[in-house]
């Protein structure tokens, strides 16, 4: 249970507004009291440009200042009992999160260092094994050139953002019939309070309290906590949303428009509630972002960044409320890979994961499938990941599967799967890069 307030607690923040927190769903705008605040458009595009320059100055001062690293490491592939070794090679934005891409938990160091970005291309170069999970970014193409082996390029992060429909009936009745009936059981059930705040006791309260534990919690090592005076700062730009139950916040989020689309920038919630009293909480918070960007007319509510893999939890859940994959309008980092096919633990990890790559412009979700699979297994596999945004799928399939059934499942799909057939023979890279040297199977 969340913790009563205590004698050094801030005061409440001071409201400028609430949301209807009822179980009437559909009642919730007239309900609420919150006004709407209608912004220029040269506003909006002003904010975005400067937020935008500003994202790309934080991702490119680390990878001009700092130097690049080099990580050979190796241990228990995740979930399994095989061994794998890893290299990684790039400038760390997301070294914690390759590592766990491949790693269970503990992790042997054979080798660390740091250096220019030649130097640490070179290691790579005289390191590389066909028999390693190889990760690369910042590298140039021409620094990975000499590496005899196909690489995958994926963004770091996937953006996605809902529709917000001009009428709330509309809105509500388009959600799922599992999200509504569970919005209303979670609102009817803890009858939260939620208001809305601009003050900086609000601010401090939600980065400290809230926000740098609940992501040190969560993500562990590769958490990726934002410093303090960039959290407040921008809490300026933005409004606070609080979610209270019995005069203590239990959750925040930090909501920010820009131009017609209301960004999520961050969210939380109190680390000692439990996993399911922080998923309802999770739910409410994204129901009144919803909310409220109706009420400001916005079309999109922008939920935030999510790790490009169709089986991320984040990602799937998010893909509830209706939401499009997008890469942003914000460049992300690239993240190369590559992994040992010919061998049970890059099998295993293809098999595992489904990666979104950026192929040709365009957000493609790789999905490879065991050996022996019918076109129904297939059918379900696929839909079970769909996600709006992913404009195509492309099937790495075993030679257990008919091919006259999945060419007859692929043209059903009017062109969104293309499904390849792998021999055990095959290397799944040369699949996975933007023009694959395999035509599909007929």
């Amino acid at each position: 249970m969340a913790k009563p307030r205590q004698p050094g607690d801030p005061p409440p923040a001071t409201r400028c507004g609430t949301l209807y927190g009822g179980p009437d769903l559909l009642r919730a705008p007239a309900s609420s009291s919150v006004a709407y605040r209608p912004t220029g458009p040269l506003l909006g595009l002003r904010n975005g440009l400067l937020i935008a320059l500003e994202t790309i100055a934080r991702r490119v001062r680390p990878q001009k200042d700092s130097p690049f690293q080099f990580v050979h490491a190796r241990g228990r592939l995740l979930d399994s009992d095989m061994q794998a070794e890893l290299i990684y090679a790039g400038h760390g934005q997301n070294q914690a999160y390759c590592l766990s891409q491949v790693f269970g938990g503990d992790h042997d160091l054979v080798e660390e260092h740091q250096g220019p970005r030649l130097d640490i291309a070179r290691s790579l170069r005289d390191r590389f094994s066909s028999e390693s999970f190889v990760f690369a970014e910042g590298l140039s193409a021409q620094d990975l050139g000499a590496l005899d082996v196909q690489m995958a390029s994926m963004p770091a992060w996937i953006k996605q953002r809902v529709f917000i429909q001009s009428d709330w009936t509309r809105q509500i009745n388009g959600l799922r019939r599992s999200t509504r009936q569970e919005i209303a059981r979670i609102l009817r059930k803890d009858r939260f309070e939620c208001e809305l705040s601009r003050t900086p006791a609000a601010a401090v309260h939600f980065y400290e309290q809230l926000y740098r534990p609940f992501i040190t919690q969560r993500f562990g090592q590769s958490a990726l906590v934002v410093d303090r005076s960039t959290f407040l700062r921008e809490c300026r730009r933005g409004l606070i949303l609080r979610l209270i139950r019995d005069g203590s916040v239990l959750g925040a989020a930090l909501l920010r428009r820009i131009g017609r689309t209301l960004a999520v920038v961050w969210s939380a919630a109190d680390v000692e509630l439990d996993r399911d009293e922080r998923r309802g909480i999770s739910d409410a918070m994204d129901y009144f972002s919803l909310l409220y960007g109706y009420i400001q007319r916005c079309r999109w509510l922008d939920l935030g960044p999510s790790r490009p893999d169709l089986y991320d939890g984040v990602l799937r859940y998010k893909a509830k409320w209706g939401a499009v994959a997008t890469s942003g309008w914000v460049p992300q980092t690239s993240i190369r890979w590559a992994c040992p096919q010919r061998s049970a633990p890059g099998r295993y990890f293809l098999q595992r994961h489904a990666y979104i790559l950026r192929l040709e412009d365009a957000l493609t979700g790789v999905i490879c499938c065991p050996q022996a699979m019918s076109a129904e297994k297939l059918r379900e596999r696929i839909n079970a990941v769909d996600t709006a945004g992913i404009s195509h799928y492309r099937v790495l399939a075993g030679p257990g599967l008919a091919p006259g059934l999945a060419a007859a499942y692929a043209e059903s799909q009017n062109g969104h799967s293309t499904v390849l057939a792998l021999t055990d023979e095959d290397n799944a890279m040369n699949y996975l890069v933007a023009k694959p040297t395999a035509q599909p199977i007929s």
